[in-house]
């Protein structure tokens, strides 16, 4: 068409672009081991070393997901096509300052830097700061399809117009919502004084409330429901099916301690403080040391700083919330508080997506650190994920 002459070598330079950087479909059903051979084996090796260290860091089995193995290999096969040639460890831009995804993987990223470690003990290599953050949006998208326990809701509707009126209502909740009640029974007002109070989780109705004299919680609707009205059904009825007080239980976190105006003098000060507190010996000290040395600015956003300490290294699961005197700055990132904590998963995929989004929320509003500081203790944690999930992809399923 346009009469250029294109050379094998520039064919060859786009051919080894595409599959530097390709972006293989999870969803495709191409034959993989077939396309690139010695290099999915390769890619398979990779991911199994992969698996294993997250089972040894932090007792977790990704492989719980559904298709993780299959997505985590799908990932690994540019990045290893990149290392033969001599691209690992090069990055398109300057992801850490530059790359807005950051702070959307916030676990995804510290599992991502095990491919690092990996990377660095096999081939003496380190990979560059965008396959670490393409390769924790990967881990994302695992994590974000992680359902929570979820304990189905008994309703009760009560309309003004009737029990026709109240078995429409019903039938269009039930319609939007599948699954998600285990009973949405309608009920004119003075009926319900007939029900016991442990038979139900919550009222819907469109009485005045100067009318209503029960003590479950209720959410008032008008007699044809809202947009707005069925996702608060949904945000102030629903969620609260979800078992998160059963995971945080789980994660058994033993301390939650809370240091109000903390007078932090470095980053290398507050590095050696946590390494000595938290370690179960002299080794773990210079592992953790190690490790929170190689932090990189990725880890704070909106003032926040968040330090994921490997629980192989530590003596018991914690959060640590430290509310400085006055702000600081890290690699021209500046910070008022730091979140230090220390999980045993349980190998319950469930606690993975807890933390995840809790440290999701302390992120993305400084507004919660500020409101588990002023609570001084562990159970606003539950409140902050819940709030979470009106925000992330969540299956009730």
């Amino acid at each position: 068409k346009y009469h250029i002459f294109v050379d094998d070598g520039e064919i060859c330079g786009f051919a080894l672009q595409l599959l530097c950087w390709n972006d293989i479909d999870h969803m495709s059903n191409d034959d993989l081991k077939a396309d690139y051979k010695m290099i999915y084996n390769e890619s398979q090796e990779l991911v199994n070393y992969f698996i294993k260290s997250i089972i040894f860091d932090y007792n977790i089995d990704l492989t719980k997901i559904t298709e993780a193995k299959d997505r985590l290999i799908k990932g690994m096969i540019p990045v290893i096509i990149q290392l033969k040639f001599g691209l690992a460890n090069q990055s398109i831009r300057n992801v850490i300052s530059e790359d807005d995804r950051i702070r959307y993987y916030p676990m995804g990223m510290y599992l991502a830097y095990n491919i690092d470690e990996i990377f660095y003990n096999k081939y003496n290599r380190h990979i560059s700061a965008y396959n670490i953050v393409t390769y924790a949006g990967i881990i994302e998208t695992l994590i974000l399809n992680i359902s929570y326990p979820f304990k189905p809701i008994k309703g009760i509707i009560s309309i003004v117009e009737g029990l026709n009126q109240g078995n429409f209502v019903k039938a269009l909740i039930e319609r939007r919502y599948q699954g998600c009640f285990e009973c949405l029974d309608v009920f004119e007002l003075y009926e319900m004084r007939k029900l016991k109070s442990e038979d139900y989780d919550y009222a819907i109705i469109n009485y005045p409330e100067f009318s209503y004299k029960y003590a479950w919680p209720y959410l008032m609707i008008d007699i044809i429901p809202t947009q707005h009205q069925l996702n608060q059904i949904y945000n102030k009825i629903i969620l609260n099916g979800v078992q998160l007080n059963e995971i945080l239980a789980k994660l058994n976190i033993i301390k939650c301690d809370i240091y109000k105006g903390f007078v932090l003098i470095n980053y290398d000060y507050f590095v050696d403080l946590i390494s000595f507190r938290h370690a179960k010996d002299s080794k773990s000290i210079n592992c953790i040391k190690e490790e929170l040395q190689r932090i990189e600015t990725s880890f704070i956003h909106n003032k926040t700083m968040i330090l994921m300490v490997k629980r192989k290294y530590t003596t018991d699961n914690f959060i640590e919330f430290y509310d400085l005197a006055e702000e600081h700055e890290y690699r021209d990132c500046n910070f008022m508080h730091i979140v230090v904590m220390s999980v045993d998963f349980a190998n319950d995929i469930a606690c993975l997506r807890f933390i995840n989004d809790l440290m999701f929320m302390l992120y993305q509003d400084e507004r919660n650190i500020i409101k588990i500081i002023n609570q001084g203790n562990i159970q606003g944690l539950t409140e902050i994920v819940r709030e979470s999930l009106k925000m992330l992809p969540i299956s009730l399923k």
